[in-house]
């Protein structure tokens, strides 16, 4: 029986050396699994991040340059239209118009996601104003916000620039783009209005892929958009941001 029980005891002792062999090796092994997983991050991080500057700066110099050259000539044959004498003139702007709209359609999948330097340097207004010099006085931009974390100005700068867009687009060509910055409770308010055709919101025909994108950029940093329209009474479209702590 003694016999017994000491030979169990040196199981019992040999089964916990080797117990406790095999966790040192295991703790040995998870700093070196660690530190692998780590450096294979930061390798994926450069390259991603790489990849990311490359494109972005391809894309800056899209929407710097030939997307807001194709918007101000949109902006110019809707004008040069409302003031077209012949009804043939005015068909004919129309097409061209309707040429510049679909080209800046295409730029504009190839430029959404990139940081135009003058909102780098000046924040969400100042770019706006930068990117209107030639809307021909149809589009009025008032009010002042503080600057922000760059995710939130790319999504409010985005947001008002396609809100403006759409007014040149579907509101009529007679009518201006009255956009308005202010801040309250903690917030920052956008608010893009026209007084042009109008549509029903809800409906299939009115919710296109410029609203839906707008509502996603602006819910992706905590926001949320509000639609209000109705055949033959405008159109306000309003971002409602919250301003995070520590924001100038």
């Amino acid at each position: 029986m003694l016999l017994s029980l000491g030979l169990a005891g040196v199981l019992v002792l040999r089964a916990a050396g080797q117990t406790r062999r095999s966790d040192d090796r295991g703790r040995r092994a998870v700093p070196r699994a660690h530190r692998s997983l780590r450096a294979q991050l930061k390798d994926t991080r450069h390259a991603s991040e790489t990849a990311l500057n490359e494109r972005a700066q391809l894309e800056r110099d899209l929407h710097d340059g030939a997307a807001q050259r194709v918007l101000g000539l949109q902006l110019g044959l809707s004008r040069a239209r409302s003031h077209a004498r012949t009804q043939p003139l005015a068909r004919e702007l129309e097409r061209l118009e309707r040429h510049a709209r679909l080209l800046r359609d295409d730029l504009r999948k190839l430029s959404q996601g990139i940081y135009p330097s003058s909102l780098v340097e000046s924040g969400v207004v100042p770019a706006l104003l930068d990117a209107m010099v030639t809307s021909d006085d149809r589009v009025d931009i008032s009010g002042s916000i503080p600057r922000l974390p760059q995710h939130i100005e790319h999504a409010l700068y985005f947001c008002a620039l396609e809100a403006i867009q759409n007014v040149v687009a579907h509101a009529g060509g007679w009518t201006n783009a009255n956009v308005e910055f202010t801040t309250a409770h903690e917030t920052v308010v956008c608010r893009v209005s026209d007084e042009g055709v109008g549509f029903e919101v809800g409906q299939p025909a009115g919710d296109g892929i410029g609203l839906r994108g707008m509502r996603e950029r602006i819910a992706a940093v905590g926001g949320s958009l509000a639609i209000q329209s109705a055949p033959g009474r405008g159109t306000a479209v309003t971002a409602i941001v919250p301003i995070p702590n520590g924001a100038e």
